[in-house]
């Protein structure tokens, strides 16, 4: 198809190399040879180029830290860069990032699923635990059970429930009151017909449905940014090669990666969330791409950064990735155990109900991951906030060669080739005068346009008519006479 149609527009006489047909059909080509409807997510998967594959090659030789080795003397970062070398996509592997959920793993047989529980539960921080209080004041709203919970509350009290703060502490009971209004909040969009969702955009579920997300992070001091915000710490990657004019020009600042939600603290990252206006399935393409490819690799640059603050406690430090599709809601965290490889668990996958009878089975989970999400964010912030082993002499001169660990950054997204455009390909190999003749036979050129003649031409006033004078009134005494 493009060797036809450039053919036809005469692109391959104006360019200096044979056009890489195969790089270009690899990008049409689909798995299966029926007609289908394909999503977005599917028609940006990246082939990957032998520019990034070079890099990713490059990264497992320099790695820094030791090699992670299981109990069965499995070398995890060879695995990694096996399954690299057999991608023809990008995939987290090339970022070295392990999912334990990713089939693509057992399927491949790079790894059995006792090494992946291994490679899971290694060196692993348990998820926070909440205060009693705050459990017991969640399963407070429980579905009421004579035996099992009698202080639960049923459908008709959960409809009829009303704030009632005044006993509570702003400071010390806020996680207690923002359940209250969370569920408050929830009870009246159930009350006045807000569901089913239609013709919702993302914003519009942001702004209500998933409110309660940015409201529970206000007393930590912690920014919830929303609406496609650029990742500070994707940019940072990005640029990190970036250096001042001097034989060449300095290259172009790079953006960051666009994220639906960035938890900022205090100019640092700690986590991040992608949301989509649909619910495809936990197999659908765009959750497939968010959850285990762009969100995964933003997490790791908020990781990365936050362990090149405090390179001493990179094995303690946890980002979280939320992921909404419609009106689901999962949540991720990433983890580097042994400073080469980053981890990833998540949790299980939980629906916003449309009808309120399922309500306390469903959402009340929700409420107890963001809370826990909050606290492994606050930890984050205490690893940041403790003082440092003191020295002798703290302030000196920087090395000339940095010494301090970093992650191993991932590797820039392959970028597809780009099509030489008739007109710049044919100025770049102009002819040279001695073959002028030659090539303006083969390449047909634009007729000029008619010049106009000049004014002070004499041919001029003979093509060109003139006006004919108005005939002048006879004056007032010929008239008289």
């Amino acid at each position: 198809m493009f060797r036809v149609l450039l053919k036809k527009h005469r692109v391959e006489k104006s360019t200096k190399h044979e056009p890489k047909w195969k790089e270009f059909e690899a990008r049409t080509r689909t798995t299966n040879s029926s007609p289908q409807i394909l999503s977005s997510a599917t028609t940006t998967t990246k082939t990957i180029t032998s520019s990034f594959t070079d890099f990713v090659e490059k990264q497992h030789k320099n790695l820094k830290a030791a090699k992670w080795l299981l109990s069965n003397s499995t070398c995890v970062e060879d695995k990694v860069l096996e399954f690299a070398r057999k991608c023809n996509h990008e995939h987290a592997c090339h970022a070295l990032i392990i999912d334990v959920n990713d089939p693509s793993w057992v399927n491949g047989k790079y790894f059995t699923q006792q090494e992946l529980e291994e490679i899971g539960s290694y060196n692993l921080e348990p998820m926070p635990t909440l205060t009693a209080k705050v459990m017991h004041h969640l399963q407070s709203f429980q579905a009421y059970d004579p035996t099992e919970n009698p202080t639960g509350k049923t459908v008709q009290q959960l409809m009829a429930y009303k704030v009632d703060n005044s006993a509570l502490d702003h400071k010390d009971d806020y996680d207690l009151m923002w359940i209250n209004d969370s569920v408050a909040r929830a009870t009246k969009m159930y009350r006045w017909g807000y569901f089913p969702i239609t013709h919702h955009t993302e914003g519009d579920l942001l702004r209500r449905v998933w409110a309660f997300i940015e409201d529970c992070f206000d007393n930590a001091g912690i920014q919830v940014r929303g609406g496609e915000k650029t990742s500070s710490a994707s940019a940072n990657r990005r640029n990190d090669a970036r250096i001042v004019a001097g034989a060449e020009s300095m290259s172009r600042k790079a953006i960051g990666r666009r994220g639906d939600l960035i938890f900022v603290y205090s100019k640092v990252e700690l986590g991040c969330g992608e949301l989509g206006r649909y619910n495809e399935g936990a197999k659908g393409s765009k959750e497939l791409r968010e959850s285990f490819l762009k969100t995964p690799k933003m997490m790791k640059d908020e990781l990365a950064e936050l362990i090149s603050k405090r390179p001493d406690k990179r094995s303690q430090f946890r980002v979280v990735g939320f992921i909404s599709m419609g009106l689901t809601l999962q949540m991720l965290v990433m983890d580097s155990p042994t400073g080469n490889v980053c981890r990833i668990r998540r949790t299980q996958r939980y629906e916003y109900p449309e009808t309120v009878d399922l309500f306390q089975a469903s959402v009340l989970p929700m409420y107890e991951m963001v809370l826990k999400a909050k606290a492994i964010m606050l930890g984050n912030i205490r690893i940041l906030e403790s003082p440092p082993a003191r020295q002798a002499q703290t302030v000196d001169f920087a090395p000339v060669t940095s010494t301090s660990f970093r992650l191993p950054p991932c590797p820039p997204s392959p970028q597809p080739p780009k099509i030489p455009s008739p007109s710049t390909s044919s100025a770049s190999t102009a002819p040279s005068n001695s073959s002028s003749s030659s090539s303006s036979s083969s390449v047909p050129q634009k007729r000029p346009l008619p010049s106009l003649p000049s004014s002070s031409s004499s041919s001029s006033s003979s093509s060109v008519p003139r006006k004919r004078p108005a005939p002048s009134l006879p004056s007032s005494s010929s008239s008289s006479s």
